[in-house]
């Protein structure tokens, strides 16, 4: 059943129930294996002949067009769907019932349209069975005059077929990402189908759907900070280094760190490997109380501030703060954030990744960062 639901009211806009327009016959899922008979032999409903025929279309992608149609992908019934507002299936693309000759895709998910074309991972197998020689992502080009299809192929590098899950993602710059579902690896692929690059996400791990997107991390958490060689009273070197550890998970937008102790500057780096380190002087932190680093921008915007640290008795004081964006310069805790300075967004993103990539590897929830 698919439906396209008003998320503020609750209300069903549109309601399609595949059984009153597709013979389950024409689908490739049935078996005739009875309910109880697959119950008895393999203890179970999840997988085999039985929860194939409860599960006889599979719908796993809709997209409603401008013309205010439905694209609906079928793995079970190996076909596409376009569906009007009242039900009425315009045509089908695939299967055992296609109207247009030349596809040759199976078991697919993630159809698309783009302008006139449509892209799909075409899985090329089932969990019980293969049709195909490996995994694809699939460009269709249609003549209604003809009722034909044309099909351009993006192959799985690794030559293997995709059993379950997987997509085809058309980027801005016109290239391809395809993810290979429970194949753990990804690809990305230029307009005209060459292979850039493919990354394995895992031995093991699968990713229902893997998206390329811009994506600016600001974390809810403090920059962490850690100090080594802390100077003792009475015993440090003056020429000795005190090193400041500092490292801030999640932070896309960092371009440097600065060293306060107490209200004075005593320190910089560049932000350039995970966990960033100061070396300043003891002679630079005679007499102080506490430091604390300041995480900025490359516009020289303060976008986190660490704990402070104490250099008396090497304790943590937590501090509260409002991620605030303001100049880089220090801003004690208790500094009320002035009317220049802006709030970012929650933290879920704006979208400038600053020449970062991001990969969400959607049913993981994982990211990979690079």
């Amino acid at each position: 059943m698919v439906q396209e639901i008003n998320i503020t009211t609750g209300q069903a806009l549109f309601t399609w129930d595949s059984r009153d327009h597709v013979d389950p016959a024409d689908c490739f899922a049935n078996r005739t294996e009875g309910l109880w008979d697959y119950i008895v032999r393999h203890g179970g409903l999840r997988t085999g002949p039985a929860y194939r025929l409860a599960d006889t279309q599979h719908v796993n992608s809709v997209e409603k067009d401008v013309h205010g149609n439905y694209l609906v992908s079928s793995r079970h019934c190996c076909a596409l769907y376009y569906v009007a507002p009242n039900g009425t299936v315009l045509w089908t693309m695939g299967g055992s019932q296609s109207n247009f000759t030349g596809t040759t895709f199976s078991w697919q998910h993630d159809a698309r349209w783009h302008g006139d074309q449509i892209s799909l991972f075409d899985n090329g197998a089932s969990t019980w069975t293969q049709t195909s020689p490996l995994a694809r992502g699939v460009i269709i080009d249609i003549d209604y005059s003809t009722m034909s299809v044309r099909e351009t192929h993006f192959d799985a590098p690794t030559g293997q077929v995709s059993p379950s899950q997987g997509n085809f993602q058309r980027l801005p710059n016109g290239n391809w990402l395809a993810g290979w579902g429970s194949q753990s690896f990804v690809t990305e692929f230029s307009a005209d189908g060459q292979e850039l690059w493919t990354a394995q996400i895992g031995l093991k791990q699968q990713s229902y759907r893997t998206l390329k997107a811009n994506w600016t991390g600001y974390p809810r958490s403090n920059p962490s900070i850690k100090v080594n060689n802390r100077p003792t009273s009475g015993q440090a070197d003056p020429q000795s280094d005190v090193q400041v550890l500092v490292s801030w998970s999640g932070a896309t937008e960092v371009q440097y760190y600065l060293l306060f102790a107490d209200d004075n500057e005593v320190g910089r780096t560049d932000h350039q490997v995970f966990e960033d380190a100061i070396s300043v002087r003891q002679t630079a932190l005679d007499g102080k109380q506490w430091i604390q680093v300041t995480a900025c921008s490359q516009n020289a915007s303060v976008l986190g501030v660490s704990d402070r640290y104490s250099l008396v008795n090497g304790t943590t004081e937590p501090v509260e703060q409002t991620r605030t964006v303001g100049t880089a310069s220090f801003m004690p805790q208790s500094t009320t954030p002035t009317t220049s300075q802006q709030t970012p967004s929650n933290g879920a993103g704006k979208l400038d990744l600053s020449g970062r990539i991001a990969y969400r590897l959607a049913l993981a929830g994982l990211f990979i960062v690079t």
